[in-house]
């Protein structure tokens, strides 16, 4: 389901609470800390509750009555100190990925938290190979007829004459191994935020358009379900939530008498829920194309609205609703060629 209950944790000082709530709300113990102006800073707990309402009178306008209870509560006293509401819900939360059982969302990041750990381990690796393989330790006598060892860019090493000079240990790690290795798990992080389905060429160069577009048509598939989600969880409430803020302080345009009874959708033109959309206008062709052929032996076309399936294609492909006829138009246009006729 839907979430529809948010508990939200939050500190106040004393003076910020007075501020907020007004001291006539509070406890002893933040209005004593208010009181003394040396403990006005001091912190306090409270939580913020919002959640439906089971009872409550549509008919009276007065925020208790209101479909969504809003309560505020201080926890080092457990005290209501404040009781209001709101008409729609004012928090909007969104799961990028749940499973069928689970009330929580899961994030891409939790899913791949250990490869994410494991390539930080590996990166911290490569750099200790490049540290010895830039500076490594050094073999010197146990004698002391070596000492000091200047390292630094320019420096003069003093050794006893037919003694054993300094020599540097051997590095024989493969850091270009590292390095493959790092850039797959690297590869791996990214495909578990989806980036490669923004590079349907990632993989391959040498792809025909056809094959672009099944290869980007099949990808699309995986972040239909997650997109369908945000836009039902998070975008819809927010946006529907903003127009009527915004029509509720007469901010909008004057909206014509036949809408203003009707309710009102969203509908989203970006490059991405176009391109999710066009996956609709992929499934027509391919049916035309599987049934075309048997156009002349039966009658299956009539099942087919085309008027409305041209106009939705038309839609999910980016086509400016200037450049399309209204519907009046078209059936006027028809009857006169029939006329004609």
């Amino acid at each position: 389901g839907v979430v529809d209950t948010i508990f939200r944790k939050f500190k106040y000082t004393a003076r910020q609470a007075v501020q907020e709530f007004g001291i006539e709300n509070l406890g002893e113990k933040i209005t004593e800390a208010y009181n003394d102006l040396e403990q006005r800073d001091k912190d306090f707990n409270f939580f913020h509750a919002v959640f439906p309402r089971e009872e409550y009178n549509p008919e009276k306008d007065d925020p208790v009555n209101m479909e969504f209870a809003s309560v505020y509560v201080s926890r080092d006293e457990t005290k209501i100190i404040s009781e209001g509401g709101y008409e729609e819900l004012p928090y909007q939360v969104d799961r990028f990925d749940k499973d069928a059982l689970e009330d929580y969302g899961r994030s891409p990041t939790m899913k791949k938290l250990p490869t994410i750990k494991m390539a930080n381990v590996m990166q911290q690796t490569r750099i200790k190979g490049w540290e010895k393989q830039v500076d490594p330790p050094v073999f010197i006598p146990d004698d002391g007829s070596i000492w000091p060892l200047a390292t630094q860019p320019g420096g003069v090493i003093f050794y006893r004459a037919g003694g054993e000079k300094p020599e540097y240990w051997e590095f024989k790690g493969n850091l270009t191994d590292m390095e493959q290795a790092i850039l797959s798990v690297q590869q791996e992080i990214q495909r578990g935020y989806f980036l490669d389905m923004f590079d349907p060429l990632v993989d391959r160069q040498n792809m025909t358009a056809t094959e672009v577009m099944a290869r980007v048509e099949q990808k699309m598939r995986f972040l239909t379900p997650i997109i369908g989600r945000l836009q039902s969880e998070l975008f819809n409430p927010m946006i529907q939530r903003i127009i009527k803020i915004l029509s509720k302080q007469k901010k909008l345009p004057q909206m014509p008498q036949e809408l203003s009874e009707g309710d009102f959708s969203v509908m989203y033109l970006g490059r991405l829920a176009l391109a999710l959309r066009t996956l609709e206008s992929e499934g027509l062709a391919q049916l035309l194309l599987e049934w075309a052929p048997m156009a002349e032996i039966s009658d299956h076309m009539d099942n087919l609205n085309t008027d409305v399936a041209f106009r939705d294609s038309a839609r999910n492909r980016g086509v400016p609703s200037t450049w399309l006829k209204v519907v009046d138009t078209v059936k006027a246009d028809r009857l006169k060629r029939e006329q004609k006729l």
